[in-house]
């Protein structure tokens, strides 16, 4: 693809068509204004290669855009550093530290964003993780370039599906994270924060995590500050001793809040459930 013919791409599904306004794929306008004022503009190239479209997700520690590929030719996520209440953007695009903050401090957190890449990337062979296709610097910030999931987070699906799903299909849906999540913490790491947000659904129903951010190094001796999100932690966690059990809970705790008959505010029957999502060999 040649920088010329971007004017032809739709910045909200990265498909070219020859119409000039609305998209012929997604029917929403090619050309739509930002959602989020500090955001990136939609149309920037990245690395030389990488098209930014509109956003995906954002939170408190970055901003998620639709992006193409421009040389290899395929649809990309390009997750950006944006600790919102530490910078500020720049009329160029690029980042600067805030009077509240130091550079200091946004260094500390940079480099905890480049060891979520890693992380990432060294366990995305498994099924249930998300891949990761490259990590460079721009802007003064740092950008994951991942495969893109067409659809959507755990959450919306669950929603869209009344709020729950028949137990078999929780089970189904959950078992390449579980597995995943047993890799993960032979390794001596452990997640600490899987939640739906943190889940996306591939075309073909397959699901994967995709956000690593809280991910920390067991150590037997000592205690860490507990970062996940309530409804979903685990007695594992919530000493401030982190232990496996502690992944291993928070992904049957979706399994068992998706499933039918539970709601998702309901704890009963947990501890009897993990044994049913393969969680047997938790510790406690």
């Amino acid at each position: 693809m040649e920088i010329s013919e971007i004017g032809k791409m739709c910045l909200n599904c990265m498909h070219m068509s020859k119409e000039d306004e609305f998209c012929p794929v997604c029917g929403k306008p090619k050309r739509a204004g930002k959602s989020y004022g500090r955001a990136l503009e939609p149309g920037t190239v990245l690395n030389g290669k990488i098209l930014i479209g509109n956003i995906l997700g954002m939170g408190n520690f970055g901003i998620t855009y639709m992006g193409f590929d421009m040389l290899l030719e395929y649809r990309v996520a390009v997750k950006e550093f944006f600790p919102d209440e530490m910078v500020q953007r720049e009329e160029d695009g690029s980042l600067s530290v805030s009077d509240e903050s130091t550079e200091e401090e946004y260094r500390e957190e940079l480099k905890a964003y480049q060891r979520e890449a890693r992380t990432l990337a060294q366990f995305s062979k498994y099924p249930g993780i998300v891949s990761i296709k490259e990590l460079f610097y721009e802007n003064n910030t740092a950008y994951i370039v991942m495969e893109y999931l067409e659809g959507g987070t755990l959450r919306r699906f669950i929603d869209n599906n009344g709020g729950r799903l028949p137990v078999e299909k929780a089970l189904s849906l959950m078992e390449p994270v579980i597995t995943s999540m047993e890799e993960i913490h032979k390794s001596g790491l452990i997640h600490r924060d899987i939640s739906p947000e943190n889940i996306m659904l591939d075309a073909d129903g397959s699901i994967k995590v995709i956000d690593f951010g809280a991910t920390k190094k067991l150590s037997n001796r000592t205690s860490q500050v507990y970062f996940g999100k309530f409804g979903y932690d685990y007695e594992g966690s919530r000493d401030g001793m982190q232990r496996p059990s502690a992944g291993y809970g928070s992904a049957s705790q979706i399994s068992l809040r998706s499933a039918d008959g539970f709601s998702r505010s309901s704890r009963q029957g947990y501890s009897g459930f993990l044994p049913s999502v393969r969680c047997i060999d938790a510790v406690r």
